[in-house]
């Protein structure tokens, strides 16, 4: 049941590196970004959601 815990909580962590690595660059170029706020909005949501998720993971895993 640990590691479900585990699973559970770092699927945000790897969902959102997944979008900031591979998706985020494929809609700048495909045009789908094309104005300057999508553009912030996206990069904001996606490395600062997988930035924070990180940390409060490495934060709580002590509670796991």
């Amino acid at each position: 049941m640990k590691i479900l815990k585990h699973i559970f909580h770092l699927i945000p962590v790897i969902g959102l590196g997944y979008v900031g690595i591979f998706l985020y660059p494929e809609w700048l170029d495909s045009g789908y970004l094309d104005d300057w706020y999508p553009r912030i909005g996206v990069a904001v949501a996606t490395y600062g959601g997988c930035l924070a998720s990180l940390v409060w993971y490495i934060q709580n895993n002590k509670y796991f």
